[in-house]
């Protein structure tokens, strides 16, 4: 193809020689816009967080660390794998009739016990399982055996309302 055949096949609505004369060559440019996605409006937010139950590491403490109440809210019949841990800068209060994490000392420590959560029913399941003035929110796990490490996880925490 010579040079002048290719800026004819490149120039918007020309018919390509190489084609059947029919067919004409279309570039993006002479398309209609349309939509690949239907999806709705606002279905994307640069500020979207995730609010859904929340998989990995959980702390409980107190009566919340009940292994067989876990296992029924978790909705599993295999034994749980409960490592023994802690948390610092925390202190319990008794919320009604529920020991209740509160933000405390820097210093201070709470043991207790870590649940590995796999999917989020069942990270769900143990929502449910909490009294309704608790909320989960992110903390920093101390293992107490094996390793040892620190990791990120979840705990329940007093949201701070007396409930009913």
């Amino acid at each position: 193809m010579t040079k002048e055949e290719k800026d004819a096949a490149d120039s918007p609505g020309i018919i390509n020689p190489d084609l059947p004369p029919s067919d004409t060559v279309h570039h993006a440019q002479e398309l209609p816009m349309r939509s690949v996605c239907y999806a709705p409006a606002g279905w994307y937010s640069a500020n979207w967080q995730n609010t859904g139950p929340k998989v990995g590491w959980y702390f409980f403490y107190g009566t919340l660390a009940n292994e067989s109440k876990l296992a029924a809210a978790r909705g599993v019949e295999e034994p749980l794998c409960l490592r023994p841990a802690k948390v610092l800068g925390y202190k319990l209060m008794l919320s009604r009739d529920h020991l209740a994490l509160a933000d405390g000392p820097t210093a201070a420590e709470i043991r207790g016990k870590a649940l590995h959560v796999d999917l989020p029913m069942q990270a769900q399941g143990l929502r449910r399982y909490v009294p309704d003035v608790f909320t989960t929110e992110s903390c920093q796990i101390h293992f107490l055996s094996g390793d040892r490490k620190v990791i990120h996880g979840f705990t329940f925490m007093w949201d701070g309302t007396v409930g009913k």
